[in-house]
């Protein structure tokens, strides 16, 4: 078993390589919805649909560029040169979205048709070959939860930047005019990303790798998938979780603005989740391995849904409060986010056993796929609630309306919450499971000339 200790120089520098990419996913996340209705001109129900086809199209691609990934033999590995060709095209993209050209209403929508679609694609290629290089890294399941964390952190640094710093940024750089302030805003934000993607190339290195797959058909390479139970069950557990955490997150500027009274204040809202975010980072490793990783993210998962309902309750006119609760949610969140990751990375070798396939890339295609169908679904079915509200942009809600976005905002995610919760309980892949799996695969690959 190759259960290299890493230095703390790789592993932080693997991790900035989650920085800028996460910083364009989170304004992306938050506030190109908001874009495409409110400054744009497009009408709710249009985005909720593009949101949609986006990420069918996804159910396709993800994996293929997975199958690809797993396929690519260069002097740099399997997954780095993706990372580096992507963090080009992605910047470039990036800034695309952000700019609406002065075309007509149908123009406008396969403008961003076109835009959406390709983004998904470019951040595949980064994000596929990112996480699936964990695996690569080591086989020793504690320290993939010790790798995970710095790039986690740098997500969630990534995330607060995206997040908070958006908007009062479009504000200040637009000088009155907020298209030409998300455009600036765009260039700067994909620039970082070019610059902290380059870190994370040069800074790691692949160390466990596959025999070579010259005739596996792209077919076989699916099963990895459908017959990996512990793999689903992660999946709907995330996709769930992810989902209820996206409906805030698209909503968010939504409720500020017009429940509350202060759109402003949605980057307070953001920041709050960032104290406790950080401090169950820190923390995950040492729970995860008094609790077990299995209960440890049902633990995360139960927190973050008894949170989300609670916020049900309270008025906008205590949005402070509103605020402080959102800050014990980040706790939840911090858990969640590392241990999941790191029992993503463990099915990859439950598949070896399990199928005698091993394949990292399709596995973390279905990390990425969680990440861009949990927004898109939670930005589509909140365009498509807008619409079905009443939901007029800038002009004031009725209270029919700011009813239905209060909801929004918090009974659906805890109801979504709840049902993750539910599939996780039957997850079977316990620490315990996963060595004695790691036993016989070492047994097995010695038998077959092919150790670790």
């Amino acid at each position: 078993m190759n259960e290299v200790k890493l230095k703390a120089k790789e592993i932080w520098g693997y991790g900035v390589g989650a920085l800028g990419q996460n910083i364009i996913f989170a304004t992306v996340a938050g506030f190109l919805l908001l874009f495409y209705t409110d400054y744009a001109g497009i009408s709710a129900a249009a985005v909720g649909t593009l949101f949609l086809v986006a990420r069918i199209w996804d159910a396709i691609d993800d994996p293929l560029q997975g199958y690809i990934c797993d396929r690519t033999r260069t002097k740099w590995g399997r997954f780095r040169p993706w990372i580096l060709m992507a963090t080009i095209l992605g910047s470039v993209i990036s800034v695309s979205l952000f700019v609406m050209p002065n075309l007509s209403p149908t123009g406008k929508i396969i403008y961003i048709y076109i835009t959406y679609i390709l983004y998904g694609i470019i951040y595949s290629f980064y994000d596929i070959p990112y996480w699936s290089l964990i695996p690569t890294m080591t086989e020793d399941s504690q320290e993939r939860t010790r790798i995970t964390l710095p790039p986690r952190l740098m997500a969630l640094f990534g995330g607060m930047i995206g997040g908070v710093a958006t908007l009062p940024l479009v504000k200040v750089l637009g000088g009155g005019n907020d298209n030409r302030g998300f455009l600036i805003v765009a260039i700067i934000f994909s620039i970082i990303y070019v610059i902290t993607g380059l870190i994370g190339f040069f800074s790691t290195k692949e160390r466990v790798s596959p025999p070579k797959k010259e005739h596996e058909k792209f077919v076989d390479s699916v099963f990895v998938i459908v017959k990996n139970v512990p793999l689903l069950l992660l999946f709907v557990a995330t996709v769930g979780t992810t989902v209820a955490g996206a409906f805030r997150g698209a909503m968010a500027v939504y409720y500020f603005k017009y429940v509350v009274g202060n759109d402003v204040m949605v980057s307070m809202f953001v920041l709050s989740f960032i104290p406790l975010t950080l401090v169950a980072m820190l923390l995950t490793p040492v729970i995860a391995k008094k609790m077990g990783k299995k209960n440890t993210l049902i633990f995360a998962m139960a927190f973050m849904t008894i949170t989300y309902g609670i916020s049900y309750f309270i008025p906008g006119s205590m949005a402070t409060l509103y605020i402080l609760i959102n800050v014990l949610a980040g706790f939840g969140n911090g858990v969640f986010v590392i241990v999941a990751t790191s029992m993503f990375a463990d099915t990859v070798e439950y598949a070896e056993w399990k199928i005698g396939k091993r394949s990292e890339s399709i596995i973390f295609a279905m990390v990425t796929f969680v990440a861009k169908l949990s927004n898109s679904v939670g930005g589509a079915v909140v365009a498509f609630g807008l619409a079905a509200i009443g939901y007029v942009p800038n002009i004031e809600q009725s209270a029919k309306t700011l009813s239905g976005i209060n909801q929004l905002m918090s009974i659906w995610p805890a109801l979504i919450g709840l049902l993750s919760i539910i599939a996780i309980l039957f997850y079977t892949l316990t620490e315990k499971k996963y060595s004695e799996i790691m036993v016989e695969l070492q047994e097995r690959r010695k038998s077959q000339g092919q150790a670790g």
